[in-house]
């Protein structure tokens, strides 16, 4: 059964075991009918629990699972990410990705050039930064029509368009 990543736990919050949540979406509404989810490291090795209850403020979205009862629990699974299986995933909207269908794909030149593997996506406020290791260094490419020409999840590949001087200043 598959798994889709919905956001990740980046922090512990208060003394009750409420984790604050960074989504995979700009949906936050999608989480208050939600009920069953997946918490893990990736999705074949997350394991099901329980939203109790979510809270969502200037300060961010906060979501309390039944298998975290306080602070030191909650922070064990800092760094780790939600799931959902197949019947509550939301599909994303045309020139919108899974993070975990960007993941691990290899990102290509117009001219066919290998320009190294998605490593990681790093949501930002303005748009999401695709981390790309490009021999030894990570090179962030902002996820926009201007860098990104041509996504193929199905084959793993992306097609991109730098500016001038992006790669060779970090090789």
């Amino acid at each position: 059964m598959s798994r889709y990543a919905i956001g990740s736990l980046v922090s512990a919050f208060g003394l009750k075991g409420y984790l604050k949540l960074l989504p995979a979406s700009h949906d936050t509404d999608r989480f208050s009918g939600l009920k069953r989810v997946f918490i893990g490291r990736d999705e074949k090795t997350a394991t099901a629990t329980t939203i109790e209850d979510v809270i969502s403020n200037r300060k961010g979205l906060f979501v309390k699972l039944s298998a975290v009862h306080d602070r030191t629990e909650a922070e064990q699974y800092v760094g780790q990410y939600l799931f959902v299986d197949e019947k509550n995933v939301r599909r994303p909207k045309k020139g919108e990705y899974f993070i975990h269908d960007i993941i691990g794909c290899t990102v290509k030149t117009a001219d066919g050039k290998v320009v190294g593997v998605v490593e990681d996506v790093v949501r930002s406020q303005a748009q999401d930064l695709w981390a790309i290791r490009v021999n030894k260094e990570i090179v962030y490419i902002p996820a926009v029509k201007e860098f990104i020409k041509k996504v193929d999840i199905a084959g793993k590949m992306i097609v991109v368009s730098f500016i001038e001087g992006l790669i060779e200043e970090q090789q």
